[in-house]
């Protein structure tokens, strides 16, 4: 048998999720094509942590 670990945390990302939001309604306003999900903004904190 192979062992594994499986974790979750909870996190309140109300903040984030209305900054993302924002960030979205602004590049399609300004015609751009871009979209923002929570994995960017996840990704980037990641990154920074190393």
């Amino acid at each position: 048998m192979i062992p594994h670990v499986t974790h979750f945390d909870k996190t309140d990302i109300t903040d984030l999720e209305a900054f993302r939001k924002q960030q979205n309604a602004e590049a399609e306003k300004r015609k751009l094509d871009v979209k923002f999900t929570p994995v960017v903004f996840i990704m980037k904190a990641v990154a920074r942590c190393a």
